[in-house]
C-alpha cells in the first residue's frame, strides 16, 4: 500500500493513479485544489497500519469541513483495504449524499450493499442516491427492496413515494406516502407536492378506508387527506377529514390553520377568522396564522384590521420583508404615507442587504403618494452621492428632475439608466421627450429611433419622434410617423393636435372609440371590452373573454380535459394561484384559455370560480397613450383597484413581452 498512489475523484467518483504533480482527474477533468502527494503522505501511516477506525473518523470529519478531495482519498483507501463494516461505509456515503456528492456516495452505498445485501437500509441509502441523480429505475428497484425487507419501516415507504412522484406515478406515490404517514403518524412534507398533482381520488379514498381500519388513531392520515381534498377543491371532504384529525388531536395549530384555509376557500369569512384566532389563543406568535389573518382582512379591504397582524410579525422578526411590505401598504391604504416611509426606513436599518429594496418603496411613496419631487431628488443626492449600478435610482431621479424643470440633469440621469439597461425602451422615450423640451431635436430622433428598434408599438414614442421631425422642418417624415402611430393607436388625441399644427386644414375625424360611444351612449353592452364607460380613466385594454364565449365569438376547446382540470385546480388554490402556460408555438396555449372562458360562461366550474370573469389584458394597448410621467403606473393602479373590486381572472398573453432587462424592470 505504501506505493499505491490511487484516489477517487470527488466529482465523478472514478479511481485513478496519480503522480507527484497530478492535479486533474483524467476522466472528468476535475481540477484538485489540494496537492494529492501531500494528502497521500499525510495518511500513509494509518493506511499501512490498517487503522480503520481512524480512517473512518477522519473521513467523517473531513466531509464536515467540506474537504471532499481528502475524504474521497480515504474512501478509496478503505475500499482498497477491503474494509467490511457496511454501516460505517453507508454512514460516510450518506454524508457525501447530504453534501450533494452523490457519485462518491453511491460508491460507498453500493459497497455496503455488496457486503450486506440483507440490510434494508443499504438498499434505502443507495436508492436515495440514485433518486438524487435521476436514475429512477434503480432508485425504484432499491426502494421496493427496502420495503420488502422492512415493510413496517415508514421511511422506506416515504422514499418509495418520492421515487414514484419523480416518475409521475402520482397515485402510487400518494399511496406510499399515505401508508408511511399512517404508520408513523407523522405528516410527510413531500406529500404536499403529490397533493397538487393529478391523482385518482377514487382509488385513494378506497385505500385510505382500509388504512383507517388498521390505523384508526392516525390524526396525521386525516390531516393528509384533508390537505389532498383541499388541493382538489373538494371542500366538504377536506373539512370532514380535518375535523376528524382535530377530534384526535384537539388544538393542533397546523390542523386549525388548514381548516381555516378550507373555510376561506368556501368564502366562510367569519368561520375562517374564528379558526385563525383560535390558533393565536394557543400560540400568539404563530407567524403563519398572523400572516393569514392579515391577508384575509386585506382581501376584504379592511386595512385597519389587517394592519396589527402584519405589525406583529414585524415585531417578531424585523427582517421579514413580506411583513414590512404589507405593513407599508396598509399605511398607504389608510392615507398615512409618512408612516409607510418610516416602516421602510426601519427595515433598511434591520436588514442592510435589502437597503435598496426598501429605498425603491420609499421613492414610490414620495413620487406617487406625496408627489414630492423635491424631497425625492434630495434623498437621492444625499443617499447616493457617487455613481452606482442600481438603475431604479436613476429612473425615479430622472422623472423627479424632469418635473422640477432640471432638464439637463434629467438627461444625465436617464442616460446613466440606459447605460445600465440598454434594452429599456421606456426610459429612452422619456429621454427623447426631454431632448424635445430642450429643443435638441436631432438627439431626440436618435434616441427614439433606438427605442423603436427595441419596442416599436408605443403612441408616446410615435408622437415625440413626429414632433422632433416637425421641429426640424421634416414634415413628410413627421406625417409618415403620425400615420404609423394612428394605425397603432387611433384614439391618441395628440396625433391630431400635431397634424393640425403641421397642416391647419387637417380634418380631425372621430376616433373609433368616440364613434362607438356616441352610437351606444344609451346601451350598456360593451361587446366584451371594458373601456371608458366601465372604468373612468381606463382605455380599452381589457377583453371580456367570458362575455365573448357567451356570444360564441371565440372558439371552444375539445379534449385537453386534464390540462383544463390542472389549470382550474391551480386557480382555486389559496396561494400561488397563478398558472403559467408554457409550450412550443402552436400547441394550443391560448386556446386552452378560451376553453376556460367557455367553462366560466356555462358555469361548469367549481363554486369558488363561478362568480369570476376571465379578462384578457392587451399589453400594447396598456402602454398606448402614456404621455405623462406616471401615467402607465396609474393605469396599473386603476387596474389593480378594479381587480380588487370585482371578481376577475386576468389573462396575459405573450407574457415574455412584459419581462424587463437588467437590475430594474419596469
Amino acid at each position: 500500500m505504501a506505493d499505491n498512489k490511487n484516489t477517487l475523484c470527488p466529482s465523478c467518483a472514478k479511481s485513478f493513479s496519480f503522480e507527484a504533480d497530478a492535479s486533474k482527474c483524467p476522466h472528468c477533468k476535475y481540477v484538485f485544489t489540494r496537492e494529492l502527494q501531500n494528502i497521500h503522505t499525510a495518511h500513509q501511516a494509518d493506511i499501512n497500519g490498517k487503522a480503520f477506525d481512524n480512517l473512518v473518523e477522519q473521513s467523517i470529519q473531513l466531509i464536515a469541513k467540506e474537504n471532499y478531495e481528502e475524504a474521497a482519498y480515504l474512501v478509496n483507501a478503505l475500499l482498497s483495504l477491503a474494509y467490511s463494516n457496511d454501516q460505517n461505509l453507508r454512514k460516510i456515503g450518506m454524508l457525501f449524499h447530504e453534501a450533494d456528492k452523490d457519485a462518491v456516495a453511491l460508491v460507498c452505498c453500493e459497497r455496503a450493499l455488496q457486503i450486506n445485501p440483507q440490510d434494508a437500509w443499504n438498499y434505502h441509502c443507495a436508492g436515495q442516491c440514485y433518486e438524487a441523480i435521476g436514475v429512477l429505475d434503480k432508485a425504484l428497484k432499491y426502494a421496493q427492496e427496502a420495503v420488502r425487507l422492512e415493510p413496517l419501516q415508514s421511511q422506506h415507504l416515504t422514499l418509495l413515494g418520492q421515487v414514484y412522484d419523480r416518475q409521475n406515478q402520482h397515485t402510487l406515490s400518494a399511496k406510499a406516502y399515505l401508508q408511511s404517514i399512517a404508520m408513523s403518524n407523522r405528516y410527510e412534507k413531500g406529500f404536499d407536492h403529490v397533493a397538487d398533482e393529478h391523482v385518482d381520488l377514487t382509488q385513494i379514498d378506497a385505500y385510505v378506508q382500509e388504512l383507517t381500519k388498521t390505523h384508526p388513531q392516525s390524526d396525521a392520515l386525516y390531516q393528509a387527506m384533508g390537505h389532498l381534498h383541499l388541493a382538489k377543491m373538494n371542500f366538504p371532504k377536506a373539512e370532514e377529514h380535518l375535523k376528524r384529525a382535530l377530534a384526535l388531536k384537539p388544538n393542533q395549530a397546523t390542523l386549525l390553520n388548514k381548516l381555516a384555509d378550507v373555510y376561506q376557500k368556501q368564502n366562510k369569512f367569519d368561520a375562517a377568522v374564528e379558526q385563525y384566532k383560535q390558533v393565536l389563543a394557543i400560540d400568539e406568535k404563530n407567524v403563519e396564522t398572523l400572516r393569514s389573518l392579515g391577508k384575509l382582512f386585506k382581501e376584504k379591504s379592511r386595512w385597519a384590521e389587517a394592519l396589527p397582524y402584519f405589525e406583529k410579525i414585524l415585531k417578531l422578526n424585523s427582517k421579514d420583508s413580506n411583513a414590512a411590505y404589507e405593513t407599508k401598504e396598509m399605511y398607504r391604504k389608510l392615507g398615512n404615507p409618512q408612516k409607510a416611509i418610516e416602516i421602510m426606513k426601519d427595515y433598511q436599518k434591520a436588514d442592510a442587504n435589502y437597503f435598496n429594496w426598501a429605498m425603491h418603496h420609499i421613492f414610490e411613496i414620495l413620487y406617487y403618494d406625496l408627489k414630492d419631487d423635491k424631497q425625492l431628488a434630495e434623498l437621492v443626492e444625499t443617499t447616493y452621492p457617487n455613481k452606482i449600478n442600481d438603475s431604479f435610482v436613476y429612473d425615479y431621479y430622472g422623472y423627479s428632475l424632469m418635473n422640477l424643470g432640471r432638464l439637463e440633469e434629467a438627461v444625465k440621469s436617464f442616460e446613466r439608466f440606459t447605460e445600465l439597461e440598454p434594452k429599456n425602451a421606456r426610459v429612452m422615450r422619456e429621454l427623447g421627450r426631454v431632448f424635445c423640451d430642450l429643443q435638441k431635436y436631432q438627439e431626440a430622433i436618435d434616441i427614439l429611433k433606438k427605442s423603436f428598434a427595441i419596442e416599436n408599438k408605443n403612441s408616446y414614442g410615435f408622437y415625440y419622434l413626429a414632433l422632433a421631425y416637425h421641429k426640424l422642418g421634416k414634415d413628410d417624415l413627421s406625417k409618415k410617423t403620425l400615420a404609423e402611430g394612428k394605425q397603432f393607436d387611433p384614439n391618441y388625441k395628440w396625433f391630431d393636435d400635431l397634424l393640425t399644427e403641421i397642416d391647419p386644414n387637417h380634418q380631425v375625424t372621430p376616433t373609433p372609440t368616440e364613434t362607438s360611444q356616441q352610437e351606444s351612449s344609451s346601451q350598456t353592452s360593451t361587446a366584451g371590452v371594458l373601456g371608458e364607460g366601465v372604468i373612468p380613466g381606463l382605455p380599452n385594454f381589457l377583453r371580456d373573454l367570458t362575455q365573448l364565449a357567451k356570444e360564441n365569438k371565440i372558439d371552444d376547446i375539445f379534449g385537453r380535459q386534464n390540462e383544463l382540470r390542472e389549470l382550474i385546480e391551480v386557480l382555486c388554490r389559496r396561494s400561488k394561484a397563478n398558472p403559467l402556460i408554457v409550450g412550443q408555438p402552436g400547441v394550443g396555449k391560448t386556446v386552452l384559455v378560451n376553453g376556460l372562458a367557455h367553462l366560466l360562461a356555462r358555469g361548469d366550474v367549481p363554486d369558488i370560480l363561478r362568480p369570476y370573469r376571465l379578462l384578457e389584458l392587451e399589453v400594447f394597448a396598456v402602454v398606448a397613450g402614456t404621455r405623462y410621467v406616471g401615467t402607465l403606473e396609474q393605469k396599473f393602479m386603476q387596474l389593480t383597484q378594479f381587480c380588487r373590486n370585482n371578481k376577475v381572472i386576468i389573462f396575459i398573453d405573450e407574457l415574455h413581452t412584459l419581462m424587463g432587462a437588467g437590475s430594474y424592470s419596469s
